[in-house]
């Protein structure tokens, strides 16, 4: 049987076997805009506070992950939020493994070095 290309480069088949154990249970997503000890310069100026998104995943088993989004703009991150949070329903129940969570027809969750992407397709 040929190995699928996350376990022949991005993961060893113990650790494969393992996160197709694990099982996405819940989500938890809030918002923060904490104020920076200096402003981030950017193109389009200078950033005062980071707007983030920070987003706490619990496993079947009590394993949690835990990660955040930026946004150079406040007013986006109810949106990010709940995008969030409904690309997570779409995963709920599921194996955390990345190649149990591609479903052609809809989105895939891909994971990479820095986290994880969903991508429509």
């Amino acid at each position: 049987m040929k190995k699928s290309i996350i376990r022949s480069y991005f993961m060893s088949e113990p650790d494969a076997d393992a996160a197709d154990k694990i099982i996405l249970a819940d989500i938890s997503v809030t918002t923060a805009t904490p104020e920076l000890p200096t402003p981030l310069l950017t193109a389009s100026g200078a950033l005062k506070n980071a707007s983030l998104v920070l987003v706490k995943i619990t496993s079947k088993c009590g394993a949690e992950g835990h990660s955040y989004l930026f946004s150079p703009n406040a007013k986006l991150l109810p949106a990010l939020a709940s995008a969030v949070s409904v690309a997570f329903d779409e995963v709920r129940g599921r194996s955390c493994s990345p190649e149990k969570n591609t479903d052609v027809k809809r989105t895939a969750i891909m994971g990479h070095r820095n986290g994880c992407d969903i991508a429509q397709l």
